[in-house]
């Protein structure tokens, strides 16, 4: 990504017109749909399709909802210099959707779903069901992901997303306070980022053309894919995330001890 990217003519700029025009596509499909069907859609209630709330909705879920909900669970703080150009605007907005537009709904539940189960056992991170179910309720609260139908992790997933937090807050702040180490990561991470997501062979096989796929349809139904908490996979982030909880356990033993240790001989000190 680069500022030649996003002017007119640029990757990045012919990519958001792609984008904007399949969207006006959809809404035309849809309105079409609700005309001859009434039913199909509740213009009244949802308004025009894919219209500026929806846009505003998404923004937020990639921006303020991270730097204000998600990052917070999991113990990340960022300096103001680090947040949004408009904090407190993008905070107010966050607040308000989160206040009105929250109320999930049986698609919602399908979505949710068919989501945790296309994500389990793939690459690059081969999460379990289990986890991927209990970083959820970690980052998003118990009442909105009960809302979604999703089930009850066990202990032991919850205890590796806790280890994961651990290590991504050890990894993050022990970079950024040291300023030469936090470019290069940042600089790593996307190269790395970009060959694993966009070129590699799990990944998407190259850049998105955006190419209208799936056309909406009167009688097309999502079904909802059973989530399998039974499968456990022993790779990936729940593996290296169980050594990190095992760090953390010998670290707490250690502290104990020698916390124990030190509380005797000032006992013994003192009589």
């Amino acid at each position: 990504m680069s500022l030649d990217s996003i002017k007119i003519g640029g990757a990045g700029h012919k990519s958001s017109v792609k984008v904007r025009l399949l969207h006006a596509v959809v809404r035309k499909r849809k309105l079409k749909l609700h005309a001859e069907n009434p039913g199909y859609y509740n213009l009244q209630w949802d308004g025009i399709p894919i219209n500026d709330l929806d846009l505003i909705v998404t923004i937020l879920s990639f921006s303020a909802s991270l730097v204000w909900v998600s990052l917070p669970r999991q113990g990340l703080f960022l300096r103001n210099q680090e947040a949004l150009s408009s904090p407190e605007l993008a905070k107010a907005y966050a607040e308000s959707f989160l206040l009105t537009e929250i109320n999930p709904t049986p698609s919602s539940q399908v979505l949710s779903q068919n989501i945790i189960s296309s994500l389990a056992g793939h690459p690059p991170s081969y999460p379990s069901s289990d986890y991927l179910v209990a970083t959820a309720r970690w980052l998003n609260g118990e009442d909105l992901v009960d809302a979604f139908g999703l089930p009850t992790p066990s202990l032991k997933a919850r205890a590796l997303v806790f280890a994961q937090c651990v290590f991504v807050c050890g990894f993050c702040y022990v970079f950024r306070s040291i300023p030469y180490l936090d470019r290069k990561k940042v600089t790593g991470l996307r190269r790395v980022f970009y060959r694993m997501i966009v070129e590699g062979k799990t990944g998407l096989g190259g850049e998105a053309g955006f190419e209208f796929q799936y056309v909406p349809q009167v009688n097309t139904k999502t079904e909802a894919r059973k989530v399998d908490m039974r499968e456990k996979w022993d790779q990936g982030v729940e593996r290296r995330n169980m050594k990190v909880l095992v760090v953390i356990a010998r670290v707490a033993g250690v502290v104990v001890i020698v916390g124990f240790w030190m509380f005797m001989m000032l006992l013994r000190m003192m009589y």
